[in-house]
């Protein structure tokens, strides 16, 4: 009760300049120094006044190690060796390294889990491979956390990872469950300590992840893209991650819209282990959540297959007005049409992974080339009508010649006379027919298929 009211009276900063005056082990650390780091939290859990057990009993002696670190004071390089090798009380504690888990007051006096806070920042996404499903990510994390075996005085120590005594020091074995590759040749690694106790671990990171996406809408399509971090086999009542925040460069692609990082959406949870679907009783681990999405730009995808294929069913749809008895030109206007547009759906094939659903653009090639197809089938069925006019024309002609009481097409069997009615219709309607609803039918199954677009 006494904490409560003191922390509801007395203004935070000045909590913490009379925490540190009180219990500053190194007269040279100035109260000032501890002031600057208004963001630690005040006397109870951080600052230069962590509350833990301050004392260790071996056999009948009591040990300060708290102040005893606290009072670490060397030049710098030798301060490092001694924080990593937890001198001086290191074997009194039976550590000669503070490469386990952080000790602070809350896994130590609260029974709470070690919280760890991760901050990122997105440098640059590229070779977004959407066949493969995957793109690649540079970018930072920076994990904060409490340990006093990292006391000493109210300074800073910043070190990376090619010094000797990095290893010595403890990082969170974090995993990415969407990453597929590491460049390990751009990993770099720093550690950031402060006097009171905080670590700042910051590491550099070219990554590949995978994404699963969704075609059904491309080129018009906008896709989500998850990174979920977690500390594999530490359940969440030993680690806490939460969520920092996220910053990025402005993050730019050719053909996607990307989100920047301020406007990702973080969530914290928990997920399960891997041996936890074989046994019930493995605790969950603390899990953090980013996704962020990605637009597409359809401006390329628009050029290659759509404009494309429009113009290729406008020389198809002219072809139309071409006389049929001049088959080099029909036959040109309809079968390169054809031919172009089959190596356009093979193109886009090769975009896309094998999918098993249909996209609207694909839905529009393959409409497009089965318009372009009617089209040589009209001029397959009007030709054959054409050539076997002619052939009872020619008929008709000579039973005149030989019969001119009897009317030639009366001479003529009756499923001969139904095929010759039939050619007649087609000759005289079928490409009028073809003429008007080609370019009616093409336009609003466009429509359909592409107008309804988020755009």
């Amino acid at each position: 009760p006494c904490l409560e009211v003191w922390n509801a009276m007395v203004p935070r900063g000045i909590r913490l300049w009379i925490c540190c005056w009180l219990h500053q082990a190194n007269a040279q650390a100035t109260t000032a120094g501890c002031l600057e780091r208004t963001w630690v939290d005040d006397c109870l859990l951080g600052g230069c006044c962590e509350t833990v057990p301050d004392t260790l009993m071996v056999g009948t002696t009591q040990y300060n190690w708290i102040q005893s670190f606290r009072a670490r004071n060397s030049v710098e390089d030798a301060l490092i060796v001694e924080i990593a090798t937890a001198v001086p009380m290191g074997p009194l504690l039976g550590i000669t390294s503070v490469s386990t888990r952080a000790m602070n007051s809350d896994t130590m006096m609260l029974e709470k889990p070690l919280q760890l806070v991760m901050n990122m920042k997105v440098l640059r996404i590229w070779n977004i491979h959407q066949k493969n499903q995957q793109y690649e990510m540079h970018y930072l994390l920076n994990w904060v956390w409490r340990d006093c075996r990292l006391l000493f005085n109210c300074s800073i120590l910043e070190f990376e990872d090619s010094h000797p005594m990095f290893g010595n020091f403890w990082r969170p074995p974090f995993r990415i469950s969407e990453r597929v590759d590491d460049l390990d040749t751009m990993r770099k690694s720093r550690h950031r300590l402060y006097g009171t106790g905080i670590d700042q671990f910051t590491s550099e990171h070219v990554s590949k992840f995978s994404c699963p996406l969704d075609f059904s809408d491309m080129p018009y399509d906008t896709q989500t893209c998850k990174l979920n971090f977690l500390i594999p086999d530490v359940g969440s009542s030993q680690v806490e991650l939460i969520w920092g925040d996220v910053k990025s460069d402005t993050l730019s692609h050719a053909e996607w819209e990307l989100q920047q990082g301020p406007e990702w959406q973080l969530s914290t949870g928990e997920a399960k282990q891997d041996f936890q679907s074989w046994d019930p009783a493995i605790p969950p681990v603390s899990k953090l959540t980013a996704k962020f999405e990605m637009k597409r730009r359809p401006s390329f995808l628009t050029d290659e297959f759509i404009n494309q294929p429009i113009l290729f069913y406008l020389l198809s749809y002219v072809g139309l007005w071409i006389d049929v008895q001049a088959v080099p030109a029909r036959a040109a206007a309809g079968i390169i049409p054809v031919l172009v547009m089959s190596n356009k759906v093979s193109a886009l094939a090769g975009v896309i992974p094998a999918i098993s659903y249909t996209t609207r653009l694909k839905s529009f090639i393959m409409m497009t080339l089965v318009m372009i197809c009617f089209h040589m089938f009209e001029f397959g069925f009007t030709h054959h009508a054409r050539k076997r006019m002619k052939i009872y024309d020619n008929l008709a002609k000579k039973e005149i010649a030989v019969m001119p009481e009897v009317a030639a097409v009366k001479a003529l069997p009756l499923y001969l006379r139904l095929d010759r009615r039939l050619c007649a219709f087609m000759d005289a309607y079928v490409v009028i027919a073809m003429r008007t609803l080609s370019p009616i039918v093409y336009l609003a199954c466009t429509c359909v298929l592409l107008g309804t677009s988020p755009s």
